[in-house]
């Protein structure tokens, strides 16, 4: 006769070590065959793996109910935190959910908005000032070759002489000059008035006072002009008049000179400028980064889990915490979609595939079982004695031993069902034959 002692394994069964009371249980199975030994000779026992009704035998694994998929946001510098979303708060994508303290830059940047302001004032100013000052140097360059020209028309006259109709011509124009020049002094007078009492600009006195001056040596000029024309040229006046046209012409050069080299040096300045403005905002642009990443965003929708920070004794993310770059600070699990996490021994791990369904129970819910699906295996492994400490691997005997880690997925959707919540998934065992024993 042979006798069939069935082994199943409960759902709620530890994972680890030898399930309560296995002892006491084993002493009864060793009672129970003497006594049949006894009973009926040398009768052969055989103890199957399979159930009682013939169905594949089967290990319970009990594990806790997680979120499908899940959004970390970690930090990306050192900071303290200034502000943090509510736990359990349902954010949107691109929401922010944490703050550092960033006072500082703002001040910085506020600071250096005024510095931007300045010199792009100080651009305006020196582009405003370069058109004028390069009239006047170019007046300067006019009035030096007018110099020259007279200097040439002088020792022109002392050579050739002059004719009765150049003499009244220079008288005419003399008369001419002088009319002008008062009527230039006296617009000059009236300008400085009406500046005083705020009807004129600057620059329009001062474009009056520039006519007043181009005036009074037009009439200098024209009275020269008469003057050589009517005395007669003498030995020691043509020699001043060559030596005028080579003063003139030099001073014709150094007048060019100065207006290249003015020139230049105002487009260094307005250079020098707009790189203050260009140096300036690019400053600005690094501290609004600096701003922007002390604000994380959420990089997905998801409902709001502060992460635990700290040294030691942690604790959840909170206005006042100190946090270093990788710190993970806020989870955003989308709760939508839910798994359990497990784990396997090394004797059923490799009856497993990746979209093999199972039956799944949560222990908070007792009226139905749902479908899962394996999507993730882990294929390396955990040391199951990590688990253990010295005594527990002495007491188990589990030297060795390995767990492997699994995600099952569940396939329907129970409101009932909440992250967090122990769940049990029962995996198929590989059968073995039934060991006879003679």
């Amino acid at each position: 006769m042979v006798m069939i002692v069935p082994r199943t394994t409960d759902r709620d069964q530890p994972r680890f070590g030898k399930p309560p009371g296995s002892r006491r249980i084993g002493l009864v199975v060793a009672a129970l065959g003497v006594a049949v030994l006894a009973a009926f000779g040398a009768e052969r026992v055989a103890i199957a793996e399979d159930a009682p009704s013939g169905e594949p035998a089967t290990v319970v694994e009990t594990g806790v109910v997680q979120a499908l998929s899940c959004l970390t946001v970690t930090a990306q510098q050192r900071g303290q935190v200034a502000w943090v979303v509510d736990e359990g708060k349902q954010v949107a994508k691109g929401e922010p959910v944490i703050e550092f303290e960033h006072e500082e830059q703002v001040r910085q940047l506020e600071d250096l908005d005024v510095q931007l302001q300045e010199a792009k004032a100080q651009v305006s100013e020196l582009e405003d000032g370069f058109a004028d000052q390069k009239k006047e140097l170019e007046a300067e360059v006019e009035a030096a070759q007018s110099t020259l020209e007279l200097a040439n028309f002088r020792e022109k006259l002392l050579v050739d002489g002059a004719t009765p109709a150049q003499r009244a011509e220079a008288q005419a124009r003399l008369d001419r000059a002088a009319a002008a020049a008062t009527v230039a002094t006296e617009q000059w007078e009236r300008a400085q008035g009406l500046l005083k009492r705020g009807v004129l600009s600057q620059d329009e006195a001062h474009a009056t006072f520039v006519a007043s001056e181009r005036a009074r040596f037009d009439h200098r000029l024209a009275l020269v002009n008469r003057n050589l024309l009517i005395k007669a040229p003498e030995p020691v006046e043509r020699r001043r008049a060559k030596l005028d046209i080579e003063v003139a012409t030099l001073e014709v050069a150094v007048a060019r000179e100065r207006l290249a080299a003015q020139v230049e040096q105002l487009k260094r300045g307005i250079d020098d400028a707009k790189l203050r403005v260009v140096i300036v905002e690019d400053e600005m642009r690094r501290v609004k980064r600096r701003i922007d990443r002390s604000i994380l965003r959420a990089p997905g929708a998801g409902i709001a889990v502060r992460g635990m920070v700290g040294h030691g004794r942690k604790r959840k993310v909170e206005i006042g915490s100190r946090v270093w770059p990788g710190t993970s600070l806020i989870t955003l699990p989308d709760f939508s979609a839910l798994k359990v996490n497990t784990q396997v021994g090394e004797e059923v791990v490799g009856n497993l595939r990746v979209g093999m369904r199972l039956p799944v129970r949560v222990n908070t819910i007792d009226d139905r079982a749902f479908t899962g699906e394996i999507i993730r295996i882990d294929i390396w492994g955990q040391d199951r004695n990590e688990l253990l400490d010295d005594t527990g691997k002495r007491a188990e005997g589990l030297y060795g031993a390995k767990v492997y880690a699994v995600d099952v997925k569940i396939v329907e959707r129970d409101p009932r069902v909440t992250v967090g919540a122990q769940a049990s998934v029962r995996f198929p065992k590989p059968t073995a034959a039934p060991e006879v024993t003679p």
